[in-house]
């Protein structure tokens, strides 16, 4: 298994596209992604959620 740190920094204009290669990356290719928000992405992370 392939472990990865991924720093978002928060624009979230690609945010779901993101999420999606995450996902794949995990259940396809063995991969262990931790992910890492700054401030900023936390908001953005929050808000959409709120919006869903």
């Amino acid at each position: 298994m392939f472990k990865l740190i991924w720093g978002i920094t928060g624009t979230g204009y690609i945010l779901q596209e993101l999420i999606d290669l995450m996902v794949d990356l995990q259940n396809n290719h063995d991969i262990d992604i931790t992910v890492i928000l700054s401030k900023d992405a936390y908001h953005v992370f929050k808000s959409v959620r709120e919006m869903q």
